[in-house]
């Protein structure tokens, strides 16, 4: 299986979590893989003076056992603003893109919501998947609809 993480750059012998796969990879009589979290290139963009960051994760986790058959397969996405002062924030309400915003996620089958943090208001959306075959259609998706860009609009 070809991984690749952010801190190796292609050296999979000093990854940690391909170090931890293969340890746990004997041992499928006690131990099984529960979920997996994929996360993509984060994009970044301005709206109304204030960047963003557009992060995005798939996920799957099994429930309630190590059946095959039962795991739920999540596409999320989070958007989350750097250095957004009252002013900015004030702008950014007046003109609607949050609800915008909101709008052109849920054309794409993806639900959420803004909600605020100590450091301004921050959203995230979900978008629940079948199998495996939509998670990768889902990636590909993603990557063709470039999301942080119809957000500006």
């Amino acid at each position: 299986m070809a991984m690749r993480s952010v801190t190796t750059s292609g050296q999979l012998g000093r990854d940690p979590l391909f170090r931890l796969f293969q340890h746990f990879e004997g041992l499928e009589e006690a131990w099984w893989t529960s979920s997996v979290n994929f996360e993509g290139q984060q994009r970044a963009f301005t709206v109304e003076g204030t960047r963003w960051k557009m992060f995005f994760h798939v996920y799957a986790a099994r429930l309630r056992s190590k059946s095959a058959s039962k795991v739920e397969f999540k596409s999320t996405i989070t958007l989350w603003p750097t250095g957004l002062t009252k002013n900015k924030e004030a702008r950014l309400r007046k003109s609607k893109w949050p609800e915008r915003c909101q709008r052109q996620m849920r054309r794409h089958g993806y639900r959420g919501k803004w909600d605020q943090s100590p450091h301004g208001p921050f959203a995230l959306f979900e978008k629940t998947l079948r199998d495996v075959k939509a998670v990768t259609a889902e990636v590909v998706l993603l990557d063709e609809l470039r999301l942080w860009e119809r957000v500006t609009e």
